[in-house]
């Protein structure tokens, strides 16, 4: 379930990027809170195969120095939900969730989650080549995190992708916080049920066009045999 809400957002943040840049034609929303998901939006279309994308589970290895082995019953114990979902880092630091905000910047914890997050923005710019990838959650909440990951993804990309998106003068454009910031959700929800009512709307209209455009064939048919009756022609 956690990974299905990075579909919605995803949709939403892809339009708002492509507001102002119209040559953009994919992206993807990572949120990382409760849960990891990832929603991805190509071709300005959302992506759903079997299911929805399962991105937040993708395998990572453990970071350099990193011998923390997540003690939640996951089903994927060494994917990036289990690595930086908040309450993996909860569990790491020996806090609640909601203690989390007071562990401070300095921590070790925190290089090693931008390591993961940043794993998981290298894979999908290897796989998917996405134009812009945004970060949002609560997790994301701590800024400090965004210049990690950025560094730490050009790190581990060492210039193989030679994108312009990836120099280091454009990178903060590529790995983003969301539009929408804590709303983005919210707005993502709003805007897939914005499309199913318009959806349900054209589809309503072609059905009244079909029936109207049929009537008018019945009645032009009727009006001609009576025409034909009337100048005693038969067909």
């Amino acid at each position: 379930p956690s990974n299905r809400a990075g579909t919605p957002p995803a949709v939403s943040e892809y339009r708002a990027a492509a507001a102002t840049d119209p040559t953009l034609t994919s992206c993807a929303y990572i949120t990382i809170g409760t849960g990891v998901g990832v929603g991805l939006v190509v071709n300005g279309l959302p992506v759903h195969g079997m299911l929805h994308p399962e991105g937040g589970h993708c395998l990572v290895p453990n970071a350099p120095g990193d011998s923390w082995q997540c003690p939640l019953d996951l089903r994927i114990p060494s994917g990036v939900e289990a690595r930086v979902s908040a309450p993996a880092l909860a569990s790491r630091a020996g806090v609640s969730q909601s203690e989390l905000g007071g562990v401070p910047d300095s921590d070790p914890m925190w290089d090693f989650t931008a390591h993961y997050i940043a794993t998981l923005c290298a894979n999908l710019a290897l796989l998917v080549s996405v134009e812009r990838i945004v970060l949002g959650g609560g997790v994301m909440a701590r800024e400090s995190l965004y210049p990690k990951v950025r560094a730490r993804c050009r790190q581990l990309l060492n210039g193989y992708l030679q994108c312009e998106q990836l120099l280091p003068q454009n990178i903060d454009s590529y790995i983003v916080p969301p539009a929408h910031r804590k709303d983005a959700g919210l707005i993502g929800a709003l805007t897939l049920a914005r499309d199913a009512l318009l959806a349900s709307r054209a589809e309503k209209a072609r059905a009244r066009g079909a029936i109207t455009s049929a009537a008018s064939c019945a009645a032009l048919v009727s009006a001609s045999l009576l025409a034909a009756v009337l100048l005693g022609r038969r067909f």
